[in-house]
């Protein structure tokens, strides 16, 4: 992605963002985590725009993650 590359520079900081998303009832149910980072230059502008991105690319992701753990959920609990 170019934006990623754009905030990318010295790499002397970490950025990181986390999503946990899930649909359970009394522990049964489907769920989805993802976790994205990576290291950015260390300018406040550089930082700011780095957690951004980080954050909405994790909430994305983990909404990807959770409609695939729906099918798979439903499709076990179909199987029994």
């Amino acid at each position: 992605m170019k934006k990623i590359q754009d905030l990318l520079g010295n790499g002397q900081v970490r950025i990181s963002a986390g999503i946990d998303l899930s649909f359970k009832e009394f522990g049964d149910g489907y769920g989805a985590h993802c976790s994205v980072s990576f290291n950015c230059n260390q300018d406040d502008k550089t930082v700011q725009e780095a957690t951004a991105l980080v954050k909405s690319i994790s909430q994305e992701l983990a909404v990807e993650q959770l409609e695939e753990a729906r099918e798979l959920y439903e499709g076990l609990r179909g199987s029994t």
